[in-house]
Parts: C-alpha cells; structure tokens; sequence
C-alpha cells in the first residue's frame, strides 16, 4: 500500500460497513454520510459553535406569570390551532378561530395583546396541546420573560 507524504494529502475517507451490510457510513473532513442502495440517506455537518453562556440570576424574585395556551387539532397529520388564551393572574382572554379569517390573523391578535408594556416583567409560559381522538395530549410548555 502506498500512502501520500501528509503535505499532500487533499482529502480522507473513512467508510464503515453497516451492522447489516446494506449500508455504509461514509466520513469525509466533518461530514458524514450514510448510504443505502447508492443514495445518501442521512447526512451531519459537525460545526464548531459557542457554548451558551450562564444568564444572571435575578435579584429580585417576581411572581408575575402570563400563561399563554395554544389548542390545536390534528388536520391532515398537522396541528393547526384552533384557540389561544392566556391568563395573567387576574383576567382571561381566548382568540378563537372562527372569529378570525385566517389562523395568522389568530395567532398575531394573540400575540400582540401580551407584547404590552404592563407585562415586561412577567414571566411567559406557553403550554401546547392537541386533540385528537376526543383525548387532549400535552406537547410541550416552555417558558420565557417577555
């Protein structure tokens, strides 16, 4: 076998034979590839990024909360929203989307009647849930300062 000296070197690649042999992964610089019948499958880029830094705690403890929940309905296999309410502690409001033309329209409505300056120092928490088959199923909750 006859190897190249390393200053001439242009590119490597590394292949590894799959568990099944029906596939191989393929390794070239900080790519890698897997292939399956002669098409690529899958593909990674590895990429340098920056850690995320820690955030200040906070030194004055708020208990200023907006819950802001999205309800959807699976269409089709997509969730598509059907109301949007939100409660700051004191009172309630729902945007549904019959009384809008279009589920943009909804979500902008909702969305602009949290971005007040009364609730710069709340804390935002968004709870996500679907519909389907009469059974309500949780997605996700996140939670922000707005």
């Amino acid at each position: 076998m006859y190897s190249l000296p390393a200053e001439k070197v242009i590119l490597t690649v590394i292949d590894y034979l799959g568990d099944t042999h029906d596939y191989f992964t393929r390794i070239i610089n900080n790519q890698t590839f897997i292939i399956s019948n002669g098409k690529i499958v899958f593909k990674t880029v590895k990429r340098k990024s920056k850690f995320i830094s820690k955030t200040t705690k906070d030194k004055i403890l708020r208990n200023k909360f907006l819950t802001f929940d999205i309800e959807t309905r699976k269409i089709n296999g997509t969730h598509s929203p059907y109301c949007i309410s939100f409660f700051d502690g004191k009172m309630a409001w729902s945007f549904f989307l019959s009384d809008f033309n279009s589920i943009d329209d909804m979500m902008n409505t909702a969305l602009s009647s949290i971005m007040k300056t009364k609730y710069n120092t709340s804390a935002l928490i968004i709870f996500l849930y679907y519909k389907e088959n009469e059974r309500k199923e949780y997605l996700c909750s996140s939670r922000f300062r707005i």
